[in-house]
Formats: C-alpha cells, structure tokens, sequence
C-alpha cells in the first residue's frame, strides 16, 4: 500500500530540519525539568512543565517542522513538477498519499518518542511528583495534538494547489492556536474574562495537570478527540488527493 522509495525520499528531503527541531525540543524539556527540580518554590513539577514547556515551547518547534514539510509533500512537489513524475510511474495516487502521510505521522512519532525517552531518563536521575505512567499518558495525549495539527496541515496540503497558500494557512492555524493558548492560559491570569478563548485552540485540548492515571474521564474524551479529528482528516485528504485534477 505504501512505497518505500517515496518515504526514503521524504526523510532525505527533511531530516535535518526534523533533527533541529527535535534538538531544541529536547533542550527546552531538559532544561525545564533540571530547573523544576532545583526550585524550591515549585510545588508541582506537572503544572511546571504545562506552563514552561508545553504551553508553547513544546508546540511552537514541532509546529514549524509541521507546517513547512506538510506543505512540501504534495503541494510542494506539484508545484515542481515532481509529482507528475510520480504520477506517470506504475504507482498508484492511494499508493503515494499513503506513503507521504505515513512518512509525516512516522516523524511526528519520532519527535515525541525522543521526548519521552528524555523524560523517562530525567525522571528516573530527578524525584518529581510526575509519575512514569502519567509521563506515558502525557506523551501520548502530546501525540494526539501533534497528529491532529499534522492531520489539519497535510490536508491543507492535498487540498490546495498553490504551496504560498497552504503554507499561509496552515501557519496562520497554528500561529492562531498558540496565540489563543497563550491568551486564554497566562492572560486570564491578569484578566479572568480572557479565559475562553483558549478553547478556540487545539492546544487546550491537552490539559497537562489533569492528566492522571486514576482519573481518565477528565482527559480522555479530549484526547479521543483529537485522534478522531486525525482520522477524519487524513482519510479526508486521500480522498481528495485520488479524486482531484492536479495542475501537471
């Protein structure tokens, strides 16, 4: 269903913009945890890290990886020409959506693998009050948001024949969602009446500090959502790519 060729050729085309980011992704979280640990004055290291990390930090560097490669894999490549090379192969159009979204998804793993481990490690040398089954539920509910905001960005992506445009909108999208976080979460703190409009982002889907093992109901339904809004979106973008005229 997939070719390999393809998803070879994704990785060389974005790797070292995926290991930057996941680099500085992994600084922040470090540093983060290292200062939560050595602060007297931090009586949780959960609702720490929701606020120093992954409020914005943790978002922002997978975000750019997100909205620069999910431009590049198809609306990019018509606008070169390369994906009527593609087209004029054996392949078929559900064998190349396939393998650039499995590609996309696949990065997106291994960026918050890498975090995960990097939390098990720190965790294990840093007595904190999060523990290794809550860091795995974090992670994955941080996976969830990462694949929907992939989801929206490739869609655009298969959707749109002009690479300014999909990449103005996906941008914008997530610009918007960290600015509408970042208002609705540290600006309701100096006005209360601010406080809705984080619920305009996706990102206030991921509740850190409620995210607990003993209590699912207060973090499952929103993190089934976002992959619900995954599925949806990429089984939406094969759709679109198979049934639309392409520019060659």
């Amino acid at each position: 269903m997939f070719n390999k060729e393809i998803i070879k050729s994704s990785v060389k085309e974005s790797w070292i913009l995926w290991v930057a980011l996941t680099a500085l992704s992994f600084g922040c979280l470090l540093s983060v945890i290292i200062t939560g640990h050595a602060s007297d004055r931090i009586p949780s290291m959960q609702q720490f890290i929701q606020v120093s990390f992954f409020s914005i930090l943790a978002t922002m560097f997978p975000m750019i990886f997100i909205a620069v490669i999910g431009n590049k894999l198809i609306t990019g490549e018509v606008e070169k020409g390369h994906m009527a090379y593609l087209l004029s192969s054996p392949l078929s159009r559900t064998q190349i959506i396939i393998s650039k979204m499995n590609f996309f998804i696949l990065s997106v793993i291994a960026h918050v693998f890498v975090l995960y481990i990097t939390g098990v490690i720190a965790f294990s040398i840093y007595e904190t009050d999060i523990t290794m089954l809550n860091w795995t539920l974090i992670c994955l509910n941080f996976l969830g948001l990462l694949i929907s905001l992939s989801a929206i960005a490739f869609f655009v992506s298969t959707y749109f024949n002009k690479s300014s445009l999909s990449l103005s909108i996906t941008g914008g999208l997530t610009l918007l969602f960290i600015v509408f976080n970042f208002l609705g979460g540290t600006g309701a703190q100096l006005f209360t009446s601010f406080e809705w409009i984080k619920y305009l982002s996706l990102i206030s889907l991921m509740d850190v500090p409620n995210i607990n093992a003993s209590d699912v109901l207060t973090w499952l339904p929103q993190s089934l959502a976002l992959f619900g809004l995954s599925v949806c979106l990429y089984i939406g973008s094969i759709y679109v790519f198979k049934n639309k005229d392409l520019p060659l």
